[in-house]
């Protein structure tokens, strides 16, 4: 009996389908609490789309369902936050990280929101140190080392040095910063995160649901319709008539309280018709358990049909029951069919019924076992043709013929049948070989955390926890770094990774002046070779000279007996002027005086029409020149402004710089730079 004819569908515990409805849930799987909560973090999608809330009366805390306008693609524009943006058009965002840019896609003639994203090269395993962050700083700006007596802020039991970071557990979508006005999460230093969903906007247009983590504030990934190939896409916009009430996803409408079917690797992930018209998809988080007391257990695995991975741990078995097991085996290749068979055969269904095998992992272990399922009577079985095999079912319980144009597809006579493989290991499932027969494709196991470690308790599905260790230890959790912190003294610094793969700092060749006893040399400098520093005292830093403003009438620099530049002025207080006079602009030398035009003897009447200046005197603001060649000019009103060829840009400083605050008169701020660790694996950092 051939393969084709007897195996329908390979039934795949927790990578299958799920049922619709939870109550046809099995008992055994673990699933998280499907009950609707009104949670706003799971809405952030809805406001992307411009969607308003709609509440039931007399409930306004959580709203019944959305308002959802339809998305528009070839507007020419891109939307964020409500507001629209001209292709090129910068986009600013919350996200300190982030630069975002409206682009236009040529080849779809469509606009969609990109963003690029800062990276930290930060090691945050040093121990007796913690990183420091400004507000709006995407990056960490230095390292200090931890004092007992500094001050501190203190939340959820949990302490915090001024300048870490600070992210409530009570809110996901909150980050604050540890400053001295901290007074919990309603400070001024907290800011709510910004998911940036408008990136998403066309997966959005497509039809797709995001899929939010149990613990965390943005969509961790987006689950989409699925694509037939020889037919039309297939989305929400096929239905002409839509219910607000009712949540719809693939052409299809779902009722509250209903759940959406899920193709996942193991069951993490719970689609819910809470809030239509989007279903709200939830990943579960895992409690990973500590290393159990028993010798015998193994890794931490994954196991189908189980979101979060399980130590596995064999139970120890006598002499007896060993010599058992193995008569047991002997018996069953004695007397039972042999593996190559039909397991079907001995299993006699009912007519519009097929047998179905299905595979059950226990432990390790994932055995096949036959069972009976009704046959869509609008989809049969189908017969496939040599070189093909009856693959999984789809939503619509139809199985379907699967085939290979591969020309090193290894064909198979009409009489020979495939080995059912039983897999062992983690997270596996069959896949087609190229005989067309299944095989094993498992992951490997997870490695077991040293003792005095910690397990990562949010790991996404299908992946490995990691370990969370005092000292810095790589994701191996073998190799134990012991690289030091990297010491810049120099002049325009780079940072290298050398063959050790540890970070090093590598400054230009300086000959370093000899410098006098209490002096150093000079470490933050933007160009040219270091100088030596010489503080007044042992307790006072060398103080920066100010920027020197200029208010007054023929201005010159002095240098004083601090070695800084000051403006001297004369001292002028400008006249107020008659009607039909104004003050004059050659100021070559003296103070300005009022000019009027010639009288009706042709007399210039320069010095006449000033108004006494001991009655009332005008003021002038405060003179400020930001830019590059600045000139200084005098006003109609007779105060001076300042005019520059090119302004300041904003100055944007690479992680661990910060803005000059007191430049050179006519020079823009630069950046300053401290010594700042990077982490081992990055390949440069520019300091």
């Amino acid at each position: 009996m051939s393969f084709v004819s007897l195996i329908c569908v390979l039934y795949l515990t927790g990578v299958s389908a799920r049922t619709i409805r939870s109550t046809e849930k099995e008992a055994e799987n673990e699933l998280i609490d499907l009950s609707c909560k009104c949670d706003k973090r799971f809405w952030a999608h809805y406001k992307a789309r411009g969607c308003h809330p709609v509440f039931e009366e007399g409930k306004l805390d959580c709203p019944a369902r959305f308002d959802c306008p339809d998305l528009q693609t070839n507007s020419g524009k891109c939307v964020f936050n409500g507001l629209h943006y001209d292709i090129g058009s910068y986009i600013s965002t919350t996200n300190a990280c982030a630069r975002c840019h409206c682009v236009g896609d040529e080849h779809t003639n469509s606009t969609h929101v990109e963003c690029s994203y800062g990276e930290c090269f930060e090691d945050h395993n040093v121990e007796g140190y913690y990183y420091v962050y400004s507000q709006d700083s995407c990056c960490s700006v230095g390292i200090k080392k931890e004092i007992d007596e500094a001050p501190k802020c203190i939340w959820n039991n949990k302490t915090y040095y001024l300048g870490q970071e600070i992210f409530p557990e009570e809110d996901r979508c909150l980050q604050c910063l540890c400053t001295q006005d901290w007074n919990g999460i309603n400070s001024k230093s907290c800011r709510k995160v910004d998911c940036l969903i408008e990136t998403n906007l066309h997966l959005l247009q497509k039809g797709c649901i995001p899929i939010y983590h149990e613990k965390a504030c943005c969509p961790i990934e987006y689950h989409c319709p699925e694509k037939k190939q020889n037919d039309e896409e297939t989305n929400n916009s096929s239905i002409v008539t839509k219910d607000p009430d009712q949540c719809y996803f693939d052409g299809k409408a779902y009722n509250k309280g209903e759940i959406l079917e899920y193709n996942g690797v193991r069951n993490c992930v719970t689609c819910t018709c809470c809030t239509p018209p989007d279903f709200t998809c939830i990943h579960q988080a895992c409690i990973v358990p500590s290393p159990p007391a028993n010798s015998n257990c193994q890794n931490l695995t994954f196991k189908q049909g189980k979101c979060c991975p399980e130590y596995d741990c064999p139970v120890e078995t006598s002499e007896a029951q060993r010599a058992a097991k193995i008569s047991e085996e002997k018996e069953t290749e004695i007397f039972g069919p042999p593996h190559a068979e039909s397991p079907c055969a001995d299993l006699h269904c009912e007519e519009g019924e097929y047998c179905q095998l299905k595979q059950i992992c226990e432990e390790s272990l994932c055995r096949i076992y036959p069972q009976c399922v009704l046959i869509n009577a609008d989809c049969p079985t189908p017969l496939c043709a040599i070189g093909c095999y009856v693959v999984d079912i789809d939503k619509n319980r139809c199985p379907t013929c699967a085939c290979s144009n591969n020309s090193n597809l290894i064909r198979r006579e009409a009489n020979e049948v495939c080995v059912l493989p039983n897999c062992t290991g983690s997270n596996c499932h069959l896949i087609s070989n190229k005989d067309g027969c299944p095989i094993c494709s498992c992951d490997p196991p997870c490695p077991i955390c040293p003792t005095n470690c910690q397990v990562q308790t949010d790991i996404s599905e299908g992946k490995c926890p990691e370990c969370i260790c005092n000292e810095i230890v790589e994701r191996s959790n073998v190799e134990i770094s012991s690289c030091p912190v990297p010491l810049c003294n120099g002049v325009n610094c780079t940072m290298k990774v050398g063959e050790d793969n540890c970070t090093h700092c590598v400054c230009l060749e300086c000959s370093p002046p000899e410098c006098e006893s209490g002096c150093k040399l000079e470490v933050n400098v933007t160009e040219g070779c270091p100088k030596c520093e010489c503080p007044i005292n042992e307790n006072i830093e060398k103080t920066p000279c100010p920027v020197p403003v200029c208010e007054g009438i023929n201005c010159t620099m002095k240098t004083g007996e601090d070695n800084c530049s000051y403006c001297v002025c004369l001292d002028c207080s400008p006249p107020k002027c008659e009607p039909g006079c104004r003050l004059g602009t050659n100021l070559s030398e003296g103070c300005p005086k009022c000019e009027c035009p010639e009288n009706e003897n042709g007399n210039d009447v320069t010095t006449v029409g000033i108004v006494d200046s001991s009655t009332e005197i005008q003021k002038c603001p405060e003179l400020k020149c930001r830019g590059y060649n600045c000139r200084i000019l005098i006003g109609t009103d007779g105060c001076q402004f300042c005019t520059c060829e090119s302004k300041c840009p904003p100055t944007k400083c690479i992680p661990g710089c910060f803005v000059e605050k007191n430049p050179l008169p006519d020079h823009c701020p630069g950046c300053i730079c401290h010594i700042a660790p990077t982490s081992k694996d990055v390949a440069s950092n520019e300091s």
